[in-house]
């Protein structure tokens, strides 16, 4: 036996065991069981322990409890104690740190975690694809800073000094500790994404959402096996495409001569893409699973203002949108969804200047300091700006009879320039980012920093609809900035 076969838990022990013998890594079938285990876990406890019948304190502790055993088993003890140790200070800071610095401070102590963890795993496995508690670690941060944020907006600021989403989200009385700890540990979310907001976290808790029986006037439970079935299954189809298209098209290979030197620029045009497609088909899957488990335990369900109901609350990402967005914006603001919500609070809507730049900072120092990242953040602001001016300058030729025309076109060059874009990200390494970029003639700068140059970034009309027009493109701009994590 192995040290590493000595070292971990029974549960673990017997997952190794099993992928060695069908020849997958470690991690990654550790990882699957685990989930698996927690969707199991969540069709349980939504039956045995429902809202409709079941003390909030106690289901607040068997999802804590379970969690934390998910991460033990997944992820080990050390790295587990870690994940508790930022939670515990995190939680003093909010209840005894200074009150009009509470949040920064909390802010700086979670980033600054996340930020040596990156670190040390860059120092230790550089470039080495391995599932460990780090993306447990981003989602943790994303929900420590944004609840504080949330505490702070509620208990010292005045509600005219906040923004409607801010008034959305504030929290006027501090957690206990029981509910903090389930909010962060809950094993639903234990493993990475999608995460809720505290508010929302406390009404899946409370079933407070959950509509009443018109006979009994009590809250009525819902359904969920059909949504999580449903989207375990979509998230598996997704998983086994990638498992046999990956070593088809491997994303590195855009990087290397032998790619340059044997396809034509239209080959590896659509190379490029397709592989892109593969490589995020293994982020459906985590992102669909992670929901999957999410509506099995009953979180996730939602009535909208219009008194529509739906299982979205925890959807994270919308595949067939990301892939045949009309715009960048289209395509970006449905991918990572509940992260873009994290980055609009805490940096979009704070920062008085350049709050597009804070984002794209934010966000890339939360992936990570790797160089591909560091090129393509910016580099996906500086699109999402052009994309605003070339729909300000075309769209309105094509109205209205060309519409459809129009928006044909848009999606096949959303298709490609995201792409290109993106494609540092997904090599990682800054210097294969740009070979990669050079093999395609650097198409996507010339098509970008064009249009910045040469297409007018203001309407020149000085009508009052024009204004409107502005401020409905700003908006566009806000949510280019809120949602720049993509992938």
């Amino acid at each position: 036996m192995d040290e590493e076969l000595a070292s971990v838990a029974f549960f673990t022990r017997q997952v190794y065991l099993f992928a060695d013998t069908i020849g997958l890594p470690r991690d990654q079938v550790l990882f699957f069981a685990c989930s698996f285990l927690a969707f199991l876990g969540g069709i349980v406890f939504n039956l045995l322990l429902p809202p409709v019948r079941t003390r909030t304190h106690i289901r607040h502790t068997v999802l804590t409890v379970a969690g934390v055993f998910l991460l033990f088993y997944c992820y080990g003890i050390v790295q587990t104690g870690i994940l508790l140790g930022v939670s515990l200070i995190s939680q003093l800071l909010m209840v005894y740190g200074p009150r009009d610095y509470m949040h920064g401070s909390v802010f700086i102590v979670a980033m600054g975690c996340l930020a040596g963890t990156h670190v040390y795993n860059m120092y230790y496995s550089f470039g080495v694809y391995k599932v460990d508690y780090t993306g447990v670690l981003m989602v943790m941060t994303a929900k420590i800073s944004g609840l504080a944020f949330a505490l702070h907006d509620g208990k010292y600021k005045k509600r005219e000094q906040l923004s409607a989403f801010q008034k959305e989200l504030l929290i006027s009385e501090f957690p206990g500790t029981l509910e903090y700890f389930s909010y962060l540990f809950n094993f639903p979310c234990a493993l990475g994404l999608p995460m809720a907001s505290y508010k929302e976290y406390e009404v899946f808790v409370s079933g407070s959402n959950l509509p009443d029986d018109v006979k009994t006037g009590k809250k009525m439970l819902i359904s969920n096996l059909a949504p999580a079935f449903g989207k375990a299954f979509s998230a598996l189809l997704f998983l086994g495409f990638h498992v046999y298209f990956s070593s088809i098209f491997p994303i590195l290979y855009i990087a290397e001569d032998e790619f340059f030197a044997k396809y034509n620029f239209v080959v590896r045009l659509l190379y490029t893409y397709v592989a892109g497609v593969v490589l995020r088909s293994k982020y459906y899957f985590a992102f669909g699973f992670t929901e999957a488990i999410c509506n099995a335990s009953g979180l996730g369900y939602v009535v909208d203002k219009d008194g529509k109901a739906s299982w979205e609350g925890c959807m994270n990402m919308k595949p067939f949108i990301v892939e045949f967005g009309t715009s960048p914006k289209v395509a970006i603001e449905n991918w990572n969804i509940q992260i873009a919500r994290w980055l609009r609070s805490v940096a979009y809507e704070r920062f008085p200047w350049a709050p597009r730049i804070a984002t794209f900072v934010l966000s890339a120092v939360w992936h990570g300091f790797y160089g591909g990242y560091l090129i393509s953040f910016p580099f996906c602001g500086l699109m999402g700006e052009a994309a605003v001016r070339m729909r300000r300058f075309v769209r309105h030729r094509f109205q209205p009879d060309l519409a459809t025309v129009y928006d044909h076109i848009t999606r096949v060059g959303t298709m490609f320039i995201l792409e290109y874009v993106m494609i540092p990200f997904m090599t990682m390494e800054f210097w294969l980012g740009i070979k990669a970029w050079k093999h395609l003639y650097f198409y996507g700068h010339i098509l970008i920093i064009g249009a910045m140059l040469f297409v007018p970034g203001k309407k020149r009309q000085p009508t009052a609809p024009a204004a409107n027009d502005k401020k409905t493109d700003t908006s566009v701009d806000a949510g280019n900035a809120a949602k720049a994590h993509a992938e």
